[in-house]
Parts: structure tokens; sequence; C-alpha cells
């Protein structure tokens, strides 16, 4: 690999000196007040003619899935995050902020050997222990300007997190190793510009790292018109065995850039909310990717390029009347890659559009979990609140593969999905959560398709029966 990043190290350490420089200018503080607090999550799910036994990858139509959408055993489970966090504030604007962070599922750390009656902790899953979620410095009115800096693991959203979450479920949670500044240079504009590491390889290698950068402005013009304008920047410059073991080492770093505006608000009753973005530049990592979830033989095919689009619009209209009903209707496209053949009966995805680091779960039965791509969605519901403390909605959608797999002349219908979400506010501090979904299969869930990790994992199973999904989930905040 060539040295060709090694200036966006030597910038990327100029803007860190820069900024702790800034920072020690203002170290005098005297510390004025500390607050704790936490939040515990637990869910309880039901997976029904979904995954094959044990979740295992099987080859279905020439492809390894995890999917059987037939009748297998149910998959339940328990999963449990709990995290606590401090923040002390200091004089002249100045902040720290620490968040400690542990999940498992219930029955991964029993503490006890009941047959033999030895007691032990539990060792070696560092997922049963507490790690750093967040730790980061904060400077509001930075330099006397109306700009806050953050230095540090941090937690970023953005939007309606379309792309950028600090979730990868309901109760997984991820940060970024960062710096941040947010300036508000007017009344009603906001501008976020950030860059972050993703890997750091040295000192094996000198550009062998992964960075994401991006700038984020937002203007709220009123309750009924808002609009955000962004600009995102993935670079990842790892070897290629180090995505696809035995590649040779000729790829280009991959360059994901991506452009997009959201445009929303709410006035009379309704409320729209709309969001596209286009993806374009270098894609060789995800080509290494795609052979790699995919077991394929020999070296994939270099010069791979994003030229994808994807969207996401909802439309909605709240009445007055009891039981605050509100009807929407909406949808999405995800654009999937080209198919390419390789000659010799060889063929591959190409790249599809890339959410990022989304937690947006459009359709829970088919396990999207902020990850499925290459996919169209037409969606309608209604929410409502029977009661004071218990909202309900209902919804349901029509699903189809944008673009099937033709090799096996593949069915681009996934299905139809209809589920019923209901919250109970228990209290102001703990939220109660049930969930049902069932999918009416369609027959690409027995041709297979590339929809899941953006479009790089197969998703045949051995039939194409409905499936059904349930969770209970309880989230306490002290």
């Amino acid at each position: 690999m060539t040295n060709s990043g090694s200036w966006r190290v030597t910038a990327r350490k100029a803007v860190l000196l820069a900024m702790v420089a800034g920072l020690t200018g203002m170290a005098r503080a005297d510390l004025q007040n500390v607050q704790t607090g936490g939040r515990i999550v637990i869910r309880g799910r039901w997976i029904h003619n979904t995954f094959n036994e044990s979740r295992a990858a099987v080859l279905h139509n020439g492809f390894p899935s995890l999917y059987a959408w037939d009748e297998t055993n149910d998959w339940t489970s328990v999963e449990q995050a709990t995290s606590w966090h401090a923040r002390a504030d200091f004089t002249g604007g100045v902040s720290a902020f620490v968040e400690f962070y542990a999940y498992h599922f219930w029955g991964d750390g029993f503490r006890s050997d009941y047959l033999g009656g030895i007691d032990a902790r539990p060792g070696g899953d560092p997922r049963l222990n507490a790690s750093l979620l967040q730790g980061y410095v904060e400077t509001n009115d930075t330099f006397g300007l109306p700009l806050r800096l953050r230095i540090g693991r941090q937690c970023m959203t953005f939007g309606k997190q379309l792309l950028i979450s600090d979730h990868s479920s309901p109760v997984q949670r991820f940060s970024f190793d960062a710096l941040r500044a947010t300036f508000t240079p007017v009344d009603k504009v906001t501008i976020d510009v950030w860059m972050a590491q993703l890997a750091e390889s040295s000192p094996e290698e000198k550009d062998g790292d992964s960075a994401f950068y991006g700038v984020y402005a937002t203007y709220a013009k009123s309750d009924a018109a808002h609009a955000s304008l962004y600009y995102l920047l993935l670079r990842d410059a790892r070897r290629a065995d180090a995505i696809f073991s035995g590649a040779p080492d000729l790829y280009e770093p991959t360059v994901l850039n991506t452009v997009g505006a959201r445009f929303w608000g709410r006035m009379e009753g309704f409320d729209y909310d709309v969001e596209a973005a286009f993806q374009f530049g270098p894609a060789d990592g995800q080509a290494l990717a795609f052979a790699s979830v995919n077991r394929l033989a020999g070296a994939p095919p270099q010069g791979e390029r994003w030229n994808n689009l994807g969207f996401d619009g909802e439309i909605g209209y709240s009445f007055d009347a009891a039981w605050k009903p509100r009807i929407f209707a909406g949808g999405l496209y995800f654009e999937g890659g080209e198919i390419e053949d390789l000659g010799g009966g060889r063929f591959v995805m190409g790249p599809s559009f890339n959410r990022l680091f989304s937690v947006l779960n459009y359709c829970p039965v088919l396990q999207d979990n902020g990850n499925m791509s290459n996919f169209v969605q037409l969606r309608a519901g209604m929410n409502f609140a029977p009661l004071e403390k218990v909202q309900v909605t209902v919804r349901g959608q029509q699903l189809w593969v944008d673009r099937s797999w033709r090799p096996l002349h593949s069915s681009d219908h996934l299905g139809f999905h209809l589920d019923t979400t209901v919250r109970y506010s228990f209290n102001p501090n703990l939220l109660v959560q049930l969930y049902y979904g069932h999918l009416f299969s369609g027959a690409a869930l027995g041709d297979g398709n590339f929809t899941h990790a953006f479009g790089n994992a197969f998703d045949a199973g051995r039939n194409s029966r409905d499936a059904d999904y349930a969770y209970w989930m309880l989230t306490l905040d002290f």
C-alpha cells in the first residue's frame, strides 16, 4: 500500500493539536456541579420461522444464508444493556462526560457451578464487562464564539438517524472516537463538523486507517419548515487481506462519499419528513466484503464504484379528536448494485446503497436491523392514544427487491409486513413497549436475493413460509 494518505494523518494530527491547545488555554476551571444517572434496557424476543437451526449460515441456492423461512426451532432470548454516566460542569463553559456501558444476554454469565457448587465470576467474554462508551471534554462559547467543541469518545446522532445513529438496535449502542465542532453562526442555523477515527492500523501501516468525516448543516426556519444539508466521507485504507483473507494488496482505498438533504415540518395537522442521499466513490472494499461474506473463490474484481440513491419519505395528518389519531403513508428506496458477469458461471453483486450507521429498522420480521439495502418499500398506518399513557402504532408495508438476482431468475416480491407497537409510559422514567409483527412471505425469500448487510448477504431460505417476530422491552432512566 502506498503512503498516499500520509497527508491526511498529518492533517488530523494538526487539527487535534490545535484543539488541545485551545482547551489547554482554558484549563483553569473550578468544579461547579456533578450529575449522575443511568439507563437499564431489558428486551425479550421471540422469532419464528426465520433462521436456520442454531442461526448458522447454510448454503441456499449456492450462497451462504442465515435464513430458513421455514418451520424451524423458534429462537428466543432476553438481552440487557446497563449504562451509568457522570457529567462534571466547570466554570468557563467547560464540562466532562463519562459513560460506562455493558450488554449481555441473560444466561451467558452465570456465576455459579450448580453441579459442583463452585462459585466463580464469568470469564473471558468482554460483553460481560462494562466498557467505556463515552468519555469526552466539552467547551461552550469557545474562544468567545457561538462554538461548542467536543473531543473524545462520544455518541453522535443526526436527523432521523437515517445514516448516523448511536444504536445498532434498540438495546445495543456504539460511539465514535471523534473531534466535533458545533457552530451556530446566526439564529436558527446550526453547523456540525467532525472527524472520527474508526480503525487504527499504525505502526503496521502508514495509510491503513479508517476515518469518518462530515459536515451537517440545519436551518430551522419555523415549525412548518426545517431543512438539513450534509456531506459525509468515509475513507477505509485497510489492507485488502484484512477484509478478504488472501486477497492481494492491489486494491485502492475505499472512499464513500454521501451528499444528502432532509426537509421536514408540521402545519395545521399535516406533517412531512423527506430525506434523499446520493453515494459515489471507489468501492473496492465493498467488493472485498461481498467476496468474504459469500465465501467466493478467487479475488473479487477491482474498480468497483458506488453510484446509488437512497430515499425515505413520509406524510401524515393528525385529527383533533378523541384518541388523537394520526394517519400516515410513506415509502423508501435503497438502490441495489449492478449484477456483474465475471465469466465461467461466476456472478457478483455490485455496491448497493450503504446505510452507514443507521438504526432505523423498517421491517423487523425481515431482520432489517438498520442494514438492509437493495429494496423498495411502500407503507401506511395509524398512530393513536386510547389512554393517556398508552400509544399504539399499526402499520402495513409492501416490500420488493430493487435488483433481483437474475442468474437465478429470482422473484422481486419480498412480502407484505404487518406490525403493531404498543408503548405504555408507566411513569416519566419507565417505558414499557410491546411489539408483534407478521410477514406474509413473498417468493423472493425462497429464491434469494442480496438484501442484508448492505446488499452483501444472501437472504434465501429452503422455503418461503410466513414468519413472526414479537418482543417486550422495558426502559428505565434514573
